[in-house]
């Protein structure tokens, strides 16, 4: 929300990863997850989260995951509503 990181989806081995880039780029972007049917991410008001529209099984949904990359590992998504 205020315009200092982006997220964006990118296709890798046939599914997708969510990421999130600082936007002065003095950062490397960090993969927040990989998963299958993600789609137009954007971050919380607060910050704290990046949802995104996910597809699961045909059934559409919002998900959420935390807005930083965690120290290893991957993220488990939220349904926030399915």
């Amino acid at each position: 929300p205020d315009g200092a990181a982006l997220v964006y989806v990118a296709l890798a081995g046939g599914r997708e990863e969510l990421w999130r880039v600082p936007a002065d780029g003095r950062a490397a972007p960090e993969r927040l997850l990989t998963a299958s049917g993600l789609f137009a991410p954007t971050v919380s008001p607060d910050g704290r989260e990046v949802l995104f529209q996910r597809d699961v099984g045909g059934t559409w949904g919002i998900w959420a995951v935390p807005a930083h990359a965690p120290p290893r590992g991957a993220h488990v998504p939220r349904p926030v509503l399915v």
